[in-house]
């Protein structure tokens, strides 16, 4: 079992310079503080949902971004949400796979996503994402009761 909060506060001292730069605000609400998973893929997780966020955040207004837990048909939901750039519809449909990458003019490799459906799956979850571009995105990460 590892403790969602202790991760979340790892990751934020990783980021700490990222979010203070870019004046980024996080809000937390963690129904469900423990689930099973594997402590550093778990931080793995919310650091890369994180460090996308930033990286996608609107040029002309602050970021926002809100992490919340809570139990959901015989799932722990976490859901990592932000006001960024958004993902068109047509990009959502592939950007779970390997090496995707749809905005060239932002570093990366196109593997996180990737990784991160991989380590879901391998430990019994999934992801899934809903996106508006100019408004944001919302992950859905479901792990396993």
């Amino acid at each position: 079992m590892v403790n969602i909060e202790e991760v979340f506060k790892e990751v934020l001292s990783m980021l700490r310079e990222e979010i203070r730069n870019d004046n980024v605000t996080i809000e937390i609400d963690f129904g469900v503080r423990q689930i099973k998973f594997p402590r550093k893929n778990l931080r793995s997780i919310i650091y890369n949902l994180l460090g996308n966020a930033i990286k996608y955040k609107k040029e002309d207004s602050n970021l926002e971004i809100t992490l919340q837990s809570r139990s959901e048909d015989h799932y722990v939901l976490l859901e990592v949400k932000d006001n960024g750039i958004g993902i068109s519809t047509e990009d959502q449909k592939s950007i779970f796979e390997k090496s995707a990458r749809f905005n060239k003019n932002i570093e990366g490799t196109g593997m996180g996503l990737y990784i991160i459906k991989s380590m879901m799956e391998n430990n019994g979850g999934l992801i899934e994402v809903e996106s508006t571009p100019g408004k944001g995105s919302n992950f859905k990460l479901y792990f396993r009761e």
